[in-house]
């Protein structure tokens, strides 16, 4: 390569560099500039730097075809004329092209969202996983607890699931089959609401049993990808299993197997009681009538916590049912958890400002000072 035509290549090689340097040039000052004030900097999409190949292509076709187009010297003073001084218009005809490239490279590097991140707390919290299994059987609807079980056993989850705030808690509810109301969360506003929307109207009629080793089974699908240390199943039903495909026992032993362990709790009164049929002014319930039997097993449901290192309650009456939820889980080992809050700050209107003054450098250039070399 002769030395004539290294001085032609040079001021393109120029423009390629200020091109370049428009769009990297701002991107390394950004990032300095986010680090200097503590913050993380980052490309929220970086794949979209894959579009920087657009602009360099016009640059490179933009200085190649008016290098071809330049005017050729046609008459015998031709030598003389070319070793004659260049005016700065001439050498700033393919600025144009590299300023247009540029700003279309700084609207890539906009498009790919550069953010500074600041971490503004770090939170510490103690819980423990928990899933719910609630029976929703056709013998919840028994009133031997005011008005039936299932109210009860409704309004103390609820209310306990208000106290829990560091726990994720997800709910089973079972008749004749198991089915996920809701998987772990700490989401307890959702959850409430959820909770509240149940009603045992909303069971077909081929729910009417109780099916205990399958409600067990789903509360363990919940908690499969749980890191907590502490696992924990609440079963909270009137104990007797009539229609389960899995076997409760082989529910508990794989439970165990996991680590999971399963507190259970009876609810209802054992033998002949008198059924509130109504209550006074202060709200007491009145018992009249004849006594009644409702069939319980709790001998299942102490097996099934006996096998899971768990524990055994009943519960005739609210406020039992009520202590029975908080013995559990406040004898529980605790799992701590960190949370991280970050601030993301988008650097991308820098950018954009930056390309649009350098799109109107450009369109200076070309219609102005230019003009007559367009």
């Amino acid at each position: 390569m002769n030395r004539r035509m290294i001085l032609r290549l040079l001021p393109l090689a120029g423009f390629v560099l200020l091109a370049a340097g428009l769009v990297a040039v701002p991107l390394w000052l950004d990032r300095d500039r986010v680090r200097e004030l503590g913050e993380s900097w980052r490309l929220r999409w970086p794949w979209a730097l894959l579009g920087l190949l657009v602009p360099a292509a016009i640059l490179a076709l933009g200085l190649w075809t008016r290098r071809r187009q330049t005017t050729r010297w046609r008459f015998p003073l031709a030598l003389l004329a070319a070793e004659g001084p260049v005016s700065w218009r001439v050498r700033l005809r393919h600025a144009p092209v590299a300023l247009r490239a540029a700003g279309l490279g700084l609207c890539i590097v906009a498009l790919a969202r550069p953010q500074g991140s600041q971490e503004l707390w770090e939170t510490s919290s103690e819980g423990i996983d928990i899933v719910l299994a609630l029976d929703m059987s056709g013998s919840m609807q028994e009133p031997d607890m005011f008005p039936n079980r299932f109210s009860v056993e409704k309004d103390v989850v609820r209310s306990f699931i208000g106290q829990r705030k560091n726990d994720r808690v997800g709910v089973v509810v079972f008749g004749s089959e198991a089915y996920p109301l809701c998987p772990l969360t700490s989401d307890h506003t959702l959850l409430d609401q959820m909770l509240a929307e149940l009603e045992l109207e909303h069971m077909p009629e081929t729910m009417q049993n109780t099916a205990i080793g399958d409600a067990l089974a789903s509360a363990l699908a919940r908690l499969d990808k749980s890191d907590a240390a502490s696992r924990v199943i609440v079963l909270v039903t009137d104990g007797m299993d009539n229609e389960s495909d899995i076997d409760p026992l082989d529910a508990a032993a794989e439970a165990k197997t996991q680590g999971v362990r399963v507190y259970t709790v009876l609810l209802g009164v054992q033998g002949q009681v008198l059924v509130p049929q109504a209550v006074d002014l202060l709200g007491n319930p009145i018992r009249l009538g004849a006594p009644q039997q409702f069939p319980t097993d709790p001998q299942l449901l102490k097996d099934i916590a006996q096998k899971t290192d768990g524990a055994f309650f009943e519960a005739a009456q609210r406020t039992e049912l009520e202590k029975a939820f908080h013995s559990i889980l406040n004898a529980l080992e605790k799992t701590e958890r960190t949370s991280r809050v970050e601030l993301a700050d988008e650097r991308f209107e820098f950018f954009l400002w930056l390309a649009a003054a350098v799109f109107g450098l450009e369109f200076l250039l070309r219609h102005l000072w230019l003009r007559e070399l367009a």
